[in-house]
């Protein structure tokens, strides 16, 4: 189990100085770039904030279940079939915090194709659970057609409708 430091602000004059050096000091400051309003009791993992929408997050962790593959094993397998030499582009680290549904920074196109090789899917479907998570674009399909629509859920049935025959209509050209 990890363990944390807490921090804990001390009032002028309180405490027992232990050496000649601190007998000289008359009270503990904070230094001015630390909120003090901000500390707590809590564990910093607690605290992290989560993500909303979890679509990649499950993508990974159902795959990787699937595969029966360890986070580090993932990590290892995760290379760019564009730039092999890169090596892999993900950490396992970064790969539990993901699927994990803590706050991560959106990959990018070279680290969505290692991700997708790693876990043995077709990019597109890599692309889309991210598209969703870290943007808010929900993929839309209707038959062969595809569309990228942001706030999806929002639409009301009558839009979403409106949608499908839009895309319908694209589709005869």
């Amino acid at each position: 189990m990890a363990r944390s430091i807490y921090l804990r602000r001390q009032s002028v004059g309180e405490g027992n100085p232990k050496n000649e050096r601190e007998q000289g000091r008359r009270e503990t400051r904070t230094p001015d770039h630390i909120d003090t309003n901000r500390w707590t009791d809590e564990p910093m993992a607690d605290r992290t904030p989560r993500t909303e929408r979890t679509e990649l997050s499950d993508l990974v962790r159902d795959r990787r279940a699937e595969l029966g593959l360890s986070y580090r094993k993932l990590a290892d397998a995760c290379i760019d079939p564009k730039a092999p030499a890169n090596g892999p582009l993900w950490k396992f680290g970064l790969l539990e915090r993901l699927e994990k549904r803590f706050a991560v920074s959106p990959p990018q196109l070279p680290e969505l194709r290692a991700l997708a090789a790693g876990l043995k899917l077709p990019l597109w479907q890599v692309q889309d659970a991210a598209g969703a998570q870290f943007l808010g674009i929900t993929t839309v399909w209707t038959d062969d057609v595809r569309a990228m629509v942001r706030d999806y859920e929002a639409l009301t049935p009558d839009d979403r409708e409106r949608l499908r025959l839009l895309m319908e209509a694209w589709k005869r050209g």
